[in-house]
């Protein structure tokens, strides 16, 4: 029984990184003139991605600080859940769940 309640905590970085896929693919959906790399990309750990460009002035790059922002602020919170997810199995530290596994 415990050990459900101690795969909890990591597990919960599973829907949270699936949210943050579909709401990045839907902003990649909706911007299709933005030339975005896959989203599956932004799941690697350590991988550097590379930002789309924000130029009003040029057809595929971001037109508004919004698009551009919302863009950049999905890829840094999808990439802190699979580093949270990481941090939290693979470093057992007295308290965290990923000592208790």
């Amino acid at each position: 029984d415990d050990l459900w309640i101690v795969g909890a905590g990591p597990a919960t970085h599973f829907p949270m990184a699936g949210a943050w896929c579909v709401l990045l693919a839907a902003l990649g959906a909706a911007c299709n003139h933005v030339a975005l790399g896959p989203t599956w990309h932004h799941l690697i750990p350590f991988k550097p991605t590379a930002n789309p460009c924000f130029n009003p002035a040029i057809d595929h790059c971001f037109q508004s600080w919004t698009g551009f922002l919302t863009h950049n602020l999905l890829v840094q919170a999808l990439q802190i859940n699979v580093m949270l997810f990481m941090f939290n199995v693979f470093f057992p530290m007295y308290p965290m769940d990923g000592a208790k596994l």
